[in-house]
């Protein structure tokens, strides 16, 4: 199995209209019986420039700021990385997979379509936040915000 383990950091919580701001993903191979095969692990990280200050409550959550992006992104805009994601976002064969994925899911769908991009694909996804639940159910810990990481 092959699978892409994402995440973002956007302005907001509304996917149609939150600017994504970063992208870190890692692809990752298994054998048949689940084990990874550690040779095929690959990372990205990218940072995209804003024309616009950080909303003050996504801010308080990703710590991210207009003059850290700036800074991160090197100036480049997330057009200006299109080329270096297309290989980690047009996917057919590959699950994507992450916490609330469909968020992050929905938030690069949308950014990309805003700028006339074609539409990522993946082969479909596994939402790691329902499996914890399923995985806790009866505990305890089943509800979201009852889990406390230390």
């Amino acid at each position: 199995m092959k699978y892409i383990v994402l995440d973002t950091e956007a302005s907001g919580l509304q996917v149609n209209l939150a600017e994504l701001y970063t992208i870190g993903a890692f692809y990752v191979e298994t054998d048949n019986d689940g084990v990874v095969d550690f040779r095929t692990l690959k990372a990205v990280h990218r940072y995209f420039n804003t024309e616009y200050e950080v909303p003050s409550d996504a801010s308080s959550v990703n710590k991210l700021t207009r003059k850290i992006l700036q800074e991160k992104s090197n100036g480049d805009f997330l057009e200006d990385c299109y080329m270096e994601l297309k290989d980690w976002l047009y996917r057919p064969d590959v699950t994507l997979v992450g916490y609330n994925v469909l968020f992050d899911y929905n938030i690069i769908v949308n950014n990309f379509m805003k700028l006339g991009l074609e539409k990522p694909q993946w082969k479909g996804t596994l939402d790691v936040m329902k499996e914890q639940r399923v995985l806790l159910k009866g505990t305890g810990f089943d509800k979201f915000n009852r889990i406390k990481l230390i």
